[in-house]
């Protein structure tokens, strides 16, 4: 960036009574500081959930005081990594075509169009400010929030790999930042199309992205090959009908040549009353979560052979106590899937063997039905991983 802009990484665990990074008591992780100028002042948290455009479509009285009389009511728009702004921060905004000064977050509307009044931790944290696992792991030229705020800066950036007893293993890249996971995907947004969901999101700027997976209700669903504008639209779906109202939550991630995947987008809720299929293509054949299995099984991973995850479904036609686990040719246990009681239908567990090498699997599962008089199941399918 700049020549006298700098980034500072603090990695606060809360692991005493002066280690309070973020008015959230469950806030921990690391936190980026960004100092755009040569005074303290100029230090601002740079947040993990990553800047936007922000309007105004209305104004709320001030219940703070009478000046001003009125307040604006913030609305989150589209990410804007670049010259966009994090909730913590003042916020610049218009009323009636005439520029106001930068103001804070006293009301805004949630994704359901509701008025809030902001809560006192919107200014010093709601626990999602921090990097962290399974969060917000990449910090790069491409992600949200972004290190390249400047034309013709350094590239730099960071990923966090692994924690472990609260500390963490961070790779720091300076003009190579093309090697770490995708980041995340932004603008994950839904519409209907033809009484179906159609999920649209903003296309990773990274060149080795290859595509994204699509996420239905936690449960792999389907590939989207990388294109300029990414699209799904669910056909399984429909969302008006005469049945009981449900909502369904929908997440994607991205995917490069490296086999690397970024964290989940935010989440799309789509919401509805029509027919919801849940069926699966297992093995070349479509199993209906929506009926109850009629024997208990495990079926054949899809896909098989398959780099660098695969599905691994199991049908109970009763709640049962179920062991999943993974093991290789030598009988070692390369991962537990799952392990306690199950409700009855099909489940499906996804098994990712990026650290692993190529090479034959067995997935093994012990069903312990919770019925009377009837014996425990084991079950054996074998997989190939080939890299």
């Amino acid at each position: 960036g700049a020549a006298n802009e700098y980034y500072l990484l603090e990695n606060h665990q809360r692991i005493s009574s002066f280690d309070v990074p973020d008015n959230n008591t469950t806030a921990k992780g690391l936190y980026l500081l960004h100092q755009k100028d040569n005074v303290g002042s100029a230090v601002y948290v740079n947040s993990a959930e990553g800047r936007f455009t922000w309007t105004v479509p209305s104004l709320s009285p001030n219940i703070y005081g009478s000046n001003p009389a009125n307040l604006p009511v913030f609305q989150r728009g589209n990410s804007n990594k670049v010259s966009g702004y994090n909730k913590r921060q003042p916020i610049p905004w218009s009323w009636q075509g005439f520029a106001q000064g930068p103001a804070a977050i006293h009301y805004y509307l949630n994704r359901s169009g509701a008025l809030v009044q902001a809560p006192p931790t919107i200014f010093t944290g709601d626990s999602r400010d921090q990097f962290d696992m399974g969060y917000a792991t990449v910090f790069t030229p491409e992600s949200n929030p972004s290190s390249d705020l400047y034309a013709n800066s350094n590239k730099v950036g960071f990923e966090i790999t692994a924690f472990s007893n609260g500390c963490y293993t961070v790779n720091i890249h300076v003009n190579n930042t093309n090697l770490t996971a995708p980041s995340k995907p932004q603008n994950l947004q839904h519409a209907e199309f033809n009484n179906h969901p159609r999920l649209t999101w903003n296309k990773n700027t990274e060149a080795d992205v290859t595509g994204y997976e699509v996420y239905r209700e936690n449960l792999w669903w389907a590939f989207i090959p990388q294109s300029d504008n990414p699209a799904f639209t669910d056909y399984d779906v429909n969302i008006s009908g005469s049945g009981a109202w449900w909502t369904i939550p929908y997440k994607v991630r991205a995917v490069d040549n490296q086999s690397l995947y970024s964290v989940f987008s935010d989440e799309a809720l789509v919401e509805g009353n029509g027919h919801v299929f849940y069926g699966k293509i297992v093995d070349g054949q479509e199993k209906a979560e929506s009926q109850s299995p009629k024997e208990y099984e495990l079926l054949q991973n899809y896909p098989n052979p398959f780099n660098p995850s695969t599905q691994i479904s199991i049908a109970l036609p009763h709640r049962s106590r179920v062991h999943l686990v993974v093991y290789d040719l030598l009988g070692r246990v390369s991962r537990e899937l799952t392990s306690g009681e199950l409700s009855s239908g099909y489940h499906i567990f996804t098994f990712d063997a990026r650290e692993l090498q190529s090479g034959i699997y067995f997935c093994k599962v012990r069903i312990e039905p919770l019925v009377e008089n009837t014996k425990v199941i084991t079950l054996t399918r074998k997989m190939l991983l080939i890299k």
